[in-house]
């Protein structure tokens, strides 16, 4: 009986420890998650930053993300500012990993222009710039931004690819008959030279054409 009371007394002790964990685990780092409060004007320049990446804004443009892709922008925006005040001494890489992350789980988008580094990286300074400027010098470098040019962008034409996959299957059409009419040539044997009875080699006049 003795030994059954103190095993009992030991899962219970465990089940304590192990809920304990738990609480710390979870629960202790979420009180502390947001302990940096908002700077001034960041949000501003993280969205800044996203209307005029180009690359971005043209996907929006062709249905990147589905109807509510708009509604997805403004979430993106408010979810990069606040990763930075859930984590410090973020590097434009790190960035730029987060925001690939994004665009292929809630856009269904690559970007492989270079513009992810260069965006990650923007952000980074820009998030310096608010940490240690006043908000008129913050609000100075934004409008030195460079703004957004569709123009630069284009959307392929499925029939342009069609065209180039017929040809493509035409040139490769013509190869093989090719081939075929080599395999089917009939190439005749060279003579060796003639050689009368007494062992002379005869020599033959080519005919005139």
């Amino acid at each position: 009986m003795l030994l059954k009371k103190l095993l009992n007394i030991f899962m219970y002790i465990m089940r304590t420890l192990s809920l304990l964990c738990t609480l710390y685990s979870v629960h202790i780092p979420l009180l502390f998650r947001h302990k940096m409060p908002p700077l001034q004007y960041f949000d501003k320049a993280v969205e800044a930053i996203f209307k005029n990446w180009s690359g971005f804004q043209f996907a929006l443009q062709q249905g990147a993300g589905g109807p509510e892709n708009k509604d997805k922008e403004s979430w993106f925006i408010s979810a990069t500012e606040s990763w930075f005040y859930e984590n410090t001494n973020l590097q434009g890489y790190e960035v730029a990993d987060f925001l690939e992350q994004i665009l292929q789980q809630e856009f269904d988008l690559i970007i492989e222009d270079g513009s992810l580094e260069e965006v990650g990286e923007k952000v980074c300074r820009y998030y310096n710039l608010c940490s240690t400027r006043t908000g008129d010098e913050v609000l100075e470098q934004l409008r030195l931004l460079p703004r957004c040019d569709l123009s630069l962008f284009k959307c392929e034409d499925d029939n342009e690819e069609e065209s180039g996959d017929e040809e493509e299957e035409i040139n490769s059409g013509d190869l093989n008959s090719l081939e075929d009419n080599i395999e089917n040539m009939e190439v005749s044997e060279p003579h060796g030279p003639t050689v009368d009875e007494d062992g002379f080699t005869m020599v033959e006049k080519k005919k005139k054409r």
